[in-house]
């Protein structure tokens, strides 16, 4: 079954930051990430999922014009996500994607 939702970036890292975040390391879902100055919230972008697809959340950011950060996360979407937002919260050592309903996942960046 196919499912789909939308994903914003919140910045509460104490820095500006730019780069880009992405579900699938899918350049159609990708949001990226100009100037984002702390406690603002990016534009929206898109996210796709189906049955038996591995979710995965990928970064490369630079926090106030250092050197990037670059990783990568799991954090599954299900049919109960769907049609809402999920926010990716990026903190100072630390990244935490919350879907609307299904539980949160945190990494280390």
């Amino acid at each position: 079954m196919a499912t789909s939702g939308t994903f914003t970036v919140l910045n509460k890292s104490g820095a500006t930051i730019t780069g880009h975040v992405s579900h699938k390391n899918n350049a159609d879902e990708a949001i990226c990430l100009t100037d984002l100055h702390d406690g603002q919230t990016s534009s929206i972008g898109n996210w796709h999922s189906g049955a038996g697809t591995h979710d995965s959340w990928y970064w490369s950011l630079s926090f106030g014009g250092g050197a990037a950060k670059v990783g990568s996360h799991g954090c599954a979407l299900y049919a109960k996500d769907e049609n809402a937002n999920t926010v990716i919260t990026i903190k100072k050592d630390e990244i935490v994607i919350t879907p609307p309903v299904s539980g949160e996942c945190s990494s280390s960046l």
